[in-house]
């Protein structure tokens, strides 16, 4: 059995999130000492028709309408998954999601949201957070004055304490691309 890793792009758009989430894997193999002809690469929308080596593939990463049927568990047989980080959108489940789930149970949840939202199904789930927090901080911020708002509404801010608000910085971990292809980090 080889190791698996998820490939991923988006042509309407680069998701710096999606790929940290894959170098966080990344690391972690490196950790490992996983050598890199162990590693298969599986593109994220082949998941339920890939039909090469076995593979063991650790996923940290939101999954949903990942196949044609638009269902978030249906893995090619090919695949033993290994849900580190899983995040889901919906609170519906399928049945046939909760039983896949089940089978590979427990399940390790990246936010409260989907530890609730599986919990409620009778899943058996961890609250895992998000992979990249295994990542090692290369930089340090000794200026400790700027507070980041990653994807957060602006309306939010009337919640954040007046000491912190005259230094609050908007940003997004999205980014579009004009010509559609990935950046690699």
């Amino acid at each position: 059995m080889k190791y698996g890793i998820l490939r991923y792009k988006n042509i309407n758009c680069i998701n710096i999130g999606d790929a940290i989430q894959i170098l966080a894997i990344k690391k972690i193999y490196g950790k490992m000492n996983i050598p890199p002809e162990e590693i298969v690469e599986i593109d994220y929308q082949n998941l339920q028709d890939y039909e090469g080596e076995d593979i063991l593939l650790p996923l940290a990463f939101p999954l949903y309408g990942v196949n044609k049927d638009n269902c978030i568990t249906c893995f090619s047989p090919y695949i033993l998954p290994i849900f580190l980080a899983l995040s889901i959108l919906t609170q519906n489940l399928e049945e046939h999601d909760i039983n896949y789930l089940k089978k590979f149970s427990p399940i390790g949840c990246r936010d409260e949201f989907t530890f609730l939202t599986l919990k409620k199904y009778g899943i058996s789930a961890y609250l895992n957070g998000c992979t990249t927090l295994t990542l090692e901080n290369m930089v340090v911020n000794n200026k400790k004055d700027t507070v980041y708002c990653v994807d957060v509404p602006e309306f939010f801010s009337q919640y954040i304490p007046d000491n912190y608000r005259q230094n609050l910085r908007y940003t997004s971990h999205i980014f579009k691309d004009i010509t559609g292809e990935t950046v690699n980090f």
